[in-house]
């Protein structure tokens, strides 16, 4: 071998060799543990009393405490829940953000439908658009009303004309007769079907006998003609008129109207209806009939159609109550 194999590795000159180096470390770990302090056990007795000790020290600090320090440490206690809360949110909201964001989308398309539908409800209307509206309404009750005074007038009419035609040998209705019942058709438009008490087939047809029950009629009958004994009147002697057509404060397509059948020679109220009127449907529903004392006494036994009411009369004059007949 030669002298340089023989002479083995050589350090740099700023290190130690290897053996230099572990000297200087187990040196320095010597040195730490002869520095380190001794490691005591303590008794239950010494732990219990370090712990009195503690909890007396504690004690005298939360005493020596203001309410300023109180509220200073509870609004510090506050804001770290609160900042805890805000980043679990953040975190589920980061987890669920497209979910998230869907749902949003939805459902503010939803809202804005429900919000526009619930402002359109309610916008006050239009001052002008109210008093269009209520204008033709009025106007709408009115002309329907002087429409069906007008159908009533024509009964009498047609009952005198009916009551004077020559009795047939079979027991048929004369035409005349039929022409009473066919009169019936032109009240028809101007009531709803649920107003309407006896099919067509009963109402179109001529008969003696009174179809309605106590206190009720079809509105396509004659409400109301006066007779001297069992003849109708002349149709000057009694009239049919509208009393009232008017709007109903504060709805919308409600009005009402009021009729009155007049004894043209005493001026006394012989009978007087009333009804509502549906200004969505133009018709006229719930119609009520009074037969006043003093039509009663103008009222034949077998008139078809009318089954006064046991209700006071109208006018006032006399309190007394229309009997049924």
């Amino acid at each position: 071998m030669s002298r340089d194999e023989d002479a083995g590795p050589q350090p740099d000159a700023d290190e130690g060799t290897v053996s230099d180096r572990d000297l200087s470390v187990r040196a320095k770990l010597k040195a730490i543990a002869a520095n380190r302090r001794p490691v005591r056990r303590m008794t239950g007795a010494e732990l219990e009393s370090a712990f009195d000790g503690w909890a007396i020290e504690k004690r005298a600090q939360l005493a020596a405490r203001t309410p300023e320090d109180n509220a200073r440490a509870l609004r510090k206690a506050g804001v770290a829940t609160i900042g805890a809360v805000v980043l679990a949110l953040l975190a589920v909201a980061a987890v669920s953000e497209e979910d998230y964001r869907t749902q949003q989308a939805e459902n503010s398309e939803r809202i804005a439908s429900l919000t526009h539908e619930v402002a359109q409800a309610e916008k006050p209307r239009d001052h002008e658009e109210s008093k269009a509206a209520l204008t033709a309404l009025a106007t709408d009750v009115s002309e329907k009303a002087e429409s069906v005074a007008k159908e009533q007038q024509g009964f009498i009419d047609l009952y005198l004309r009916a009551a004077s035609a020559p009795a047939l040998g079979d027991g048929a209705p004369s035409t005349e007769m039929e022409d009473v019942a066919e009169h019936r058709r032109t009240l028809s438009p101007y009531f709803a079907d649920e107003t309407l008490v006896l099919d067509d087939a009963e109402a179109y047809q001529w008969s003696t006998a009174v179809s309605h029950g106590p206190g009720t009629i079809d509105p396509r009958y004659a409400w109301y003609v006066r007779h001297d004994g069992r003849t109708p009147s002349p149709e000057s002697a009694s009239t049919w008129a509208v009393e009232s057509a008017m709007p109903v404060v504060g709805e919308e397509s409600l009005a009402h109207a009021v009729w009155t059948c007049t004894d043209t020679k005493t001026e006394d109220v012989l009978a007087w209806a009333s009804a509502d009127f549906d200004g969505e449907t133009g018709t006229f529903v719930d119609l009520d009939l009074v037969v006043t004392t003093a039509g009663a006494e103008h009222l034949s036994a077998d008139e078809s159609g009318i089954t006064p009411k046991k209700t006071p009369e109208k006018d006032g004059g006399r309190s007394e109550r229309a009997a049924d007949d």
